[in-house]
């Protein structure tokens, strides 16, 4: 019984711990990029968040130019130099800067769907597929217990890549986070997304 009840909590923490992980992941719904970008290596780049909340634009903004930097790449925070946000604003602050390109993100979707949670089932200790004695009985579990339906969060934000100087688009995407446990998991998960994305393109190395 004691073991049963080891296996048991075992269980539970490593539902748990999944569950953790999986939070604030995100994906990439649909991206863009000219053609006569691929491959160029990006510049100084400044970030623009659109929202009516200072403070998150705030958070966003620096959050973004911090994980821009680990990527190697200079980056400037739109806020720092342009607090009230205006077209004939944001480029004149490019200019004065010489800023290469301007992301900017704002948020298009935020919705609720229901999930399948399937039932718990116990540990096998040495896993189950080293014998058909273990395999059987935990699929048969699975697949004749019931599970459960839960909402979950997933939130969508739009980021474009303008080139300063000519105002053309270079890259766009629709990324979906689920479940952002903070608006600052959700800028950091969303950017691996976007920089796994360039890098894909040869945007970044």
């Amino acid at each position: 019984m004691k073991k049963l009840l080891q296996l048991g909590f075992m269980s539970v923490m490593v539902l748990s711990a999944l569950a953790l992980t999986s939070c604030a992941s995100t994906k990439l719904t649909s991206s863009w990029l000219d053609e006569n970008y691929k491959g160029k290596a990006l510049g100084k780049i400044m970030v623009v968040g659109i929202s009516d909340s200072v403070e998150k634009r705030t958070m966003f903004e620096k959050e973004f130019v911090e994980q821009l930097k680990k990527h190697g790449l200079d980056a400037v925070s739109a806020i720092e130099t342009v607090p009230d946000l205006s077209l004939e604003a944001i480029k004149k602050s490019a200019m004065d800067l010489k800023v290469d390109d301007i992301l900017v993100t704002c948020m298009v979707g935020k919705k609720e769907k229901e999930i399948y949670v399937a039932a718990p089932i116990s540990t096998i200790p040495g896993g189950p597929y080293n014998r058909f004695d273990s395999y059987f009985p935990l699929v048969y579990e699975r697949t004749t217990q019931p599970g459960y339906y839960e909402k979950a969060t997933y939130v969508n934000l739009e980021t474009c890549l303008y080139d300063a100087k000519t105002g053309k688009l270079v890259w766009s995407g629709v990324s979906e986070t689920f479940e952002p446990m903070s608006l600052g998991y959700m800028v950091k998960s969303m950017s691996r997304a976007v920089f796994e994305n360039w890098r894909e393109s040869g945007l970044i190395k």
